[in-house]
């Protein structure tokens, strides 16, 4: 694919410049949220006897909340884009011809998404039932949150100007 642009009459400018760049990449996704930390498990329960018995077992701390999602794949940043087509600029004189300048820059990729949050902290197990004679277990305490998931990667590639030529009628 080629486009035209084609100067009829004169070119009366002293210089004229043209600048061709491509589509940059497009922003990495943003990573997920991680998973909750799972809950604590329950504390073992009293002892029932005719005799002093031991209490309820605390419950166990929640578990931690899992690891967000990295901004991994999808999460990583486009590559730009190279240009569709060229371009040929025509002008009424071959003289004229030095007064065309081009001017291109490679299509910059895209930046990294965004790492995603940590997961919420699991709840506290249950307490142990009492036993005679005794008390119940307490509760355990809840877990830690979950760890920020991994940067994204920016895009690799840019992407290719178009090519620019300048040439008399």
């Amino acid at each position: 694919m080629q486009a035209t642009i084609t100067i009829q009459q004169a070119l009366t400018a002293s210089q004229l410049t043209i600048y061709s760049q491509s589509g940059p990449g497009g922003q990495g996704g943003n990573g997920g949220q991680g998973g909750p930390g799972q809950q604590g498990g329950n504390g073992g329960n009293g002892v029932t006897c005719e005799c002093t018995g031991n209490a309820g077992g605390q419950g166990g701390d929640g578990g931690t909340g899992g690891t967000g999602g990295a901004a991994g794949n999808g999460g990583n940043g486009g590559n730009g884009v190279d240009a569709g087509g060229n371009v040929v600029i025509r002008v009424p004189r071959q003289s004229d011809v030095a007064k065309v300048t081009s001017t291109t820059a490679p299509a910059p990729p895209g930046g990294p998404g965004v790492p995603g949050p940590g997961g919420t902290p699991g709840t506290g197990g249950s307490g142990g039932s009492k036993g005679k004679n005794n008390n119940d277990g307490s509760g355990g305490g809840s877990g830690n949150y979950g760890a920020t998931g991994a940067q994204g990667q920016p895009g690799t590639g840019s992407g290719k100007p178009a090519q620019i030529t300048v040439m008399p009628l």
